[in-house]
């Protein structure tokens, strides 16, 4: 008589055999994976919250929060990108997507921020909940752009690691997710965003070209203006028409990272007048925050209300 082994007369009794062409699971890590979190229809968007294994800080300079800001509006375009907000120790994302493409981006942009930033360990699972309202969307948006009250304005001044400032048109690259909050949102003022920052004037605001070299490198998301790069080529060729006369030929070289006679070609160069007005825009910008005399912090919660966003019905 065969003695070949038969999987099917060692299983105990209490267990039927499985149906023809079943296929099992071959580990242990395939039998406990849990399955793919399904989408709530209700859902207008969502909201993430991402952090590394230690906690440890993500962003600590105002290079830093560029590079971030850079990765987040990078990656988060084809994902619906809405609002962001990068802190010292996690970052908030608001996405019009789906849930699955919501994990799917936390995946991503996480592996980007580490590469960018040289983060040495992994990010924790991304905390992903549902945005099922038109109020919840609104108080979302806001309590992800005024982390400062929460964690100090000291983490991010000038809000570099925001999507605030593109919504306030002092950054290049966002548009389409400025377009896409203003669909969502079509009620929201400027004022309305100017007052999360207490109220800052920018408008009477006197630019200081003294800031240029970081008024540009933030409004183009550089760490610097150095490199050949196109992107630090446009920069600098802003720069260098908003500067003008009013800095001097060798001053404004050193500022630039260029030879004096770099500079005088890219004054013979074509203007891009949206890039020029970006870039003046956050001057007087960096100015305003300057000259803003200090304010206790309000708590996000008083802020919330009909005062801030004339809110639709939802």
């Amino acid at each position: 008589m065969d003695h070949a082994f038969d999987p099917i007369r060692i299983r105990p009794r209490s267990t039927p055999p499985p149906p023809p062409n079943t296929r099992l699971p071959t580990s242990r890590t395939a039998r406990s994976r849990p399955s793919a979190p399904s989408d709530d229809d209700s859902a207008l968007a969502y909201h993430l919250v991402l952090r590394l294994e230690d906690h440890r800080v993500i962003a600590r300079t105002s290079e830093d929060f560029r590079a971030a800001a850079h990765v987040l509006l990078e990656r988060g375009d084809p994902f619906g990108l809405v609002e962001f907000r990068v802190v010292d120790t996690h970052v908030h994302v608001m996405l019009a997507c789906s849930r699955r493409d919501a994990g799917t981006f936390a995946r991503a942009v996480e592996t980007a921020l580490r590469w960018r930033l040289r983060i040495p360990v992994s990010f924790e699972p991304a905390r992903i909940r549902p945005i099922c309202s038109k109020r919840h969307l609104i108080d979302t948006s806001l309590y992800l752009l005024r982390q400062t009250d929460h964690h100090g304005a000291a983490i991010d001044a000038a809000h570099e690691g925001s999507s605030l400032v593109d919504h306030l048109e002092l950054r290049l690259g966002g548009e389409s997710m400025v377009q896409r909050a203003r669909s969502m949102m079509p009620r929201r003022r400027p004022s309305d965003l100017y007052a999360m920052v207490g109220g800052v004037d920018v408008q009477s605001a006197r630019a200081d070209v003294e800031r240029l070299a970081t008024a540009t490198a933030s409004a183009f998301m550089l760490r610097d203006l150095s490199g050949r790069a196109p992107t630090a080529v446009a920069a600098r060729r802003a720069a260098t028409h908003i500067a003008g006369n009013k800095l001097g030929l060798v001053p404004l070289a050193d500022m630039l990272g260029v030879s004096p006679s770099t500079v005088l070609r890219i004054r013979d160069e074509a203007r891009d007048p949206h890039a020029i007005r970006i870039v003046q825009r956050q001057l007087k910008w960096r100015a305003a925050l300057a000259a803003r005399a200090p304010s206790p912090r309000a708590p996000v919660s008083s802020m919330v209300g009909e005062d801030l966003f004339d809110r639709a019905e939802g």
